[in-house]
C-alpha cells in the first residue's frame, strides 16, 4: 500500500508538471479563466500529492515499528526519497507564484 500511495504520488507530479509546462507555455496569452482553472487543478493536485506521500511515509514508518529484526534499514532511502519529494511540492509551489507574479509585472 505504501508502494501504491507512493506511484500514484509520482504520477500526480508528472501531471502536474506538464500543467504547468502548459501554463508556461500560454506566455499569457489566454482569457485568465483558463489560468484560474490550470492554478485551482494544480492546486489540488499538489494537496493530494502530498497527502499521498504522507501515507507513503506514515506506512513505511509503521512497517519500520514492526520490524525486529533489523532490516528496516532497506526503508530509509525510500523514506530519504519521498521525504525529499515531499519538499519540493512546497518548493514548485514557491517557484509557480513567483513566476506568475513575475509574469504580470
Amino acid at each position: 500500500l505504501a508502494m501504491m500511495s507512493y506511484r500514484f504520488a509520482l504520477r500526480l507530479q508528472q501531471h502536474g508538471a506538464m500543467l504547468q509546462q502548459q501554463d508556461n507555455n500560454t506566455n499569457g496569452h489566454d482569457d485568465g479563466c483558463h489560468t484560474q482553472r490550470h492554478s485551482e487543478l494544480g492546486r489540488n493536485m499538489r494537496t493530494r500529492e502530498r497527502n499521498l506521500l504522507q501515507t507513503t511515509l506514515d506506512l513505511l514508518m509503521e512497517l519500520r515499528d514492526m520490524d525486529d529484526d533489523g532490516s528496516s534499514r532497506s526503508h530509509e532511502m525510500i523514506m530519504s526519497d519521498v521525504n525529499e519529494r515531499l519538499a519540493d511540492t512546497f518548493l514548485i509551489t514557491k517557484r509557480f507564484y513567483e513566476v506568475k507574479n513575475h509574469r504580470h509585472e
